[in-house]
């Protein structure tokens, strides 16, 4: 289904009952915080560039943090990384700009209500701190950029998309994606 499991706390006998705290993200909750940045700044983005900008948040966490920002796995389609149940939120818009908060589903009380998730709004164990300063970062380096420019710098040859392309992989592994933006890291200015 494209999800995985992401243990929110993890006791250890061997660490000595340390806790230790795992936090990520569902992809709308993700969307919503890249839209009201780009709304913030008067700029209108397409579901192309939110899945571009939530990969290379999702990259970057890996790199940084060790840990992942989005709980949903990227799958490597013609125009990149896509996160198949974000695409199916937003694909009514086709290449237009996305132009309303995306609603997740949420069960209370025996009955389905909307609501429209943030970063902030989905922690539970750990701080959005650094989670959210990734996610400002990229918007600051890569929010400008078109759909098509984004979606380029996903298709570099050594890149974790195209190797999953190569070998016919659906999804794009973690560990691909967190070892090429460690890379990215190392030559970075």
């Amino acid at each position: 289904m494209g999800y995985r499991e992401v243990p929110k706390v993890y006791f250890s006998a061997l660490e000595n009952m340390r806790i230790l705290m795992y936090m990520a993200f569902l992809a709308t909750a993700i969307t919503n915080d890249f839209l009201q940045l780009a709304e913030q700044d008067g700029r209108p983005l397409t579901q192309m560039q939110i899945q571009k900008l939530i990969y290379f948040s999702h990259g970057w966490s890996l790199a940084l943090n060790d840990q992942p920002l989005s709980i949903e796995r990227f799958e490597a389609w013609d125009y990149g990384p896509v996160i198949r149940r974000l695409w199916e939120r937003l694909r009514r818009y086709g290449s237009k700009p996305v132009t309303e908060l995306v609603c997740d589903y949420a069960l209370v009380n025996g009955k389905f209500k909307t609501f429209h998730p943030t970063m902030e709004t989905s922690k539970t164990v750990t701080s959005i701190g650094t989670s959210m300063d990734i996610v400002r970062t990229v918007w600051r380096k890569y929010g400008h950029f078109s759909a098509i420019e984004l979606s380029e710098l996903t298709h570099i040859p050594e890149g974790p998309w195209a190797a999953a392309r190569k070998s016919g992989e659906p999804y794009i592994p973690d560990r691909s994606i967190k070892k090429y933006f460690s890379t990215l890291r190392k030559v970075a200015p």
